[in-house]
């Protein structure tokens, strides 16, 4: 008999991962459990997203996230991590970790944690995924039209609420990739990948209004590109690593003997 896979939207997977009761997080429910299940998922998947961040070494920050890096923030449980006191994190296990480059992603780590888990103030920020309202696919122009409007709403949400990293453009798409939305990540091989391809004129700076519109027209054109094409946009993104010469992509690659694809005309 055939096995029958069963596909989760995003927008689900985070309704079931959280439970979505429109409670404060901090308050006592019969879901409390899912809650906490919820938290803990989206917290590993932040921490992750930071220990690769800024010009890390995947090698060395492979070995240590199921390991070293885990237990140093609790096994990823958000709610026992945004209780640490991130200088005695550094302090104990900064020699163990260090392959992820900056002291500084710890304390982001443990303030991410306390976000996550919210207060009797503060609203956790899990409830921000679940309600942001994006669409679980893009199919057509107007849901890609859905998927920004969507986009920057949750994103001043994190903004406001200054919670570190994934208010910013790059790492929050690419948080939504993670949870299975129909985005890609421009990062520096996606952007030079673009450039080859004429998809922009020049790499944009890394910070600045200027650059985030570059930057989303290069992820609108990965989404076009993938609706007329019939794919995700997380395949085009991948492909687009491999083009921008992204070590990790290449590496997996390398025994199939890939090459780019793409040879930009030297007339």
């Amino acid at each position: 008999m055939p096995t029958v896979i069963t596909l989760i939207a995003p927008a689900q997977r985070l309704s079931r991962a959280f439970n979505h009761v429109g409670q404060n997080s901090m308050k006592t429910t019969a879901s409390g459990g899912s809650i906490l299940r919820g938290h803990q998922q989206l917290f590993e998947k932040l921490c992750k997203i930071v220990a690769y961040s800024q010009a890390a070494k995947s090698k060395s920050v492979e070995v240590i996230l199921d390991d070293q890096l885990k237990h140093a923030v609790a096994g990823y449980k958000a709610v026992e991590a945004a209780k640490l006191n991130p200088l005695d994190v550094v302090e104990d296990y900064w020699e163990r970790i260090k392959g992820i480059r900056k002291k500084t992603k710890i304390f982001h780590m443990i303030q991410m944690a306390r976000g996550i888990v919210g207060s009797r103030s503060k609203e956790g920020i899990g409830n921000f995924l679940v309600d942001c309202g994006l669409p679980d696919e893009i199919r057509s122009e107007t849901d890609i039209e859905t998927f920004w409007t969507a986009f920057h709403a949750l994103r001043a949400r994190l903004v406001d609420r200054d919670f570190p990293f994934v208010k910013e453009q790059t790492s929050l798409l690419h948080l939504l990739m993670e949870f299975g939305y129909d985005c890609a990540k421009p990062d520096s091989a996606v952007l030079k990948a673009a450039l080859a391809m004429g998809l922009i004129s020049s790499i944009p700076n890394k910070t600045g209004r200027k650059a985030e519109r570059a930057c989303e027209e290069v992820v609108r054109k990965i989404q076009q590109y993938a609706i007329a094409r019939g794919k995700r946009p997380a395949v085009i993104d991948w492909y687009m690593l491999l083009e921008g010469g992204q070590t990790g992509a290449l590496n997996r690659v390398k025994k199939s003997g890939y090459l780019p694809l793409y040879r930009k005309s030297s007339a």
